[in-house]
């Protein structure tokens, strides 16, 4: 388990290398490199080390967006201590396909999204198959502002489901001093990640620290709070916790 770990993070590392390449195939990219830090974990150690690598990219007819967590349990008593769980979406733009832009002032643009889940949970693997809609936001004060709303079918339960998931990002500043308060939250219905209705919501709070230095939103710390209701679909397991954040964008 931990060789399959180590060789997802490899692979992963050397994705975000051949993708962070120059390419006219895309419009902008942006990733980054977070390492996360908590305790009172539930199902599984109740400390983690969480390393995480994002990308994101927009091309001629839409986006791409995925990341890959590396999970540390630090469970000196398991060797199986490690676990890997990534999510990868593809979005296709209405007004990019069609060269029309959103008649709704307040719509910026929506689209066809398709997205991909896989990892495992403690005891067993994970595979999820979405698809569905992306409505984005036009509040300028906002860096972007979405919705999913997604049909959900995970391989090892009968029945699909939805999950509906915002996602943000805000830059403010108070006084010099840059911030970003981004995140999101998913709604899964019930029969989805297990038996129950789930609720997982990750907002970060960041503090630009690179700019302080002139390297403007490339270096930063903050928390981020984790709150699951029914973690995984089980109707006991509800979890609260904050994470300590350091963030390397480029």
């Amino acid at each position: 388990m931990i060789t399959k770990i180590q060789k997802t993070f490899k692979y992963s590392l050397l994705l975000l290398g051949l993708i962070s390449c120059p390419s006219q195939a895309f419009d902008w990219m942006s990733n980054n490199i977070q390492y996360l830090h908590g305790s009172g974990y539930l199902l599984g150690s109740g400390n983690r080390d969480i390393i995480t690598i994002e990308h994101s990219d927009g091309w001629k007819y839409g986006q791409n967006f995925f990341f890959v967590d590396t999970i540390n349990h630090e469970n000196k008593l398991d060797p199986v201590s490690w676990e890997a769980y990534g999510e990868a979406y593809s979005y296709f733009s209405a007004s990019k396909i069609t060269g029309q832009s959103s008649p709704v002032s307040a719509i910026k643009d929506i689209g066809l999204t398709l997205g991909f889940n896989a990892g495992s949970q403690p005891s067993k693997p994970f595979r999820a198959y979405l698809a569905g809609i992306t409505i984005q936001s036009n509040w300028s004060i906002f860096q972007f502002l979405q919705v999913d709303v997604l049909a959900y079918k995970n391989e090892q339960r009968p029945q699909t489901t939805f999950q509906i998931t915002p996602v943000w990002e805000l830059p403010f500043s108070i006084g010099n001093t840059a911030f970003r308060f981004r995140g999101f939250m998913d709604y899964i219905g019930a029969g989805g990640s297990g038996p129950s209705d789930t609720i997982l919501l990750q907002p970060q709070l960041l503090l630009d620290v690179g700019a302080f230095m002139g390297y403007k939103n490339q270096f930063l710390i903050g928390s981020e709070y984790q709150y699951w209701h029914h973690k995984f679909g089980l109707s006991n397991f509800n979890e609260s916790l904050p994470q300590a954040l350091i963030m390397f964008r480029f």
